[in-house]
């Protein structure tokens, strides 16, 4: 059995192919290993954030944290009380102008 020049070099195009697509498969392969081993170190730096806070939160004590509370509460309803009042400045601007509006139409119209 003779190998010919021709099979020979036929042979040679054949595994040049093959190994061009392997070489394309191993970027592919080298890239998504890449992007898991990012993901995976995102996922290390949001575990070791969540441990950090989760300590944060075992020295602070409950009556701490109640204590923060009730000195957040009366801000919060100092401000809810604020919000009142000018929501009801603006109901009352809002009819101001709604009343001026329509004396300036009676006006014009009278005009007209």
């Amino acid at each position: 059995m003779s190998v010919t020049f021709e099979q020979i070099i036929l042979d040679a195009k054949r595994i040049a192919n093959r190994l061009k697509d392997r070489e394309a498969l191993g970027d592919s392969l080298l890239l998504e290993s890449e992007s898991v081993n990012k993901q995976i170190e995102s996922m290390r730096q949001f575990q070791d954030d969540i441990d950090i806070l989760n300590k944060l939160a075992r020295e602070r004590s409950n009556n701490q944290l109640i204590t923060i509370i009730h000195q957040e509460n009366p801000q919060i309803r100092e401000i809810q009380q604020e919000n009142r009042l000018l929501k009801a400045a603006l109901e009352d601007h809002q009819h101001a102008l709604e009343h001026i509006m329509s004396k300036y139409r009676e006006h014009t119209q009278s005009k007209i």
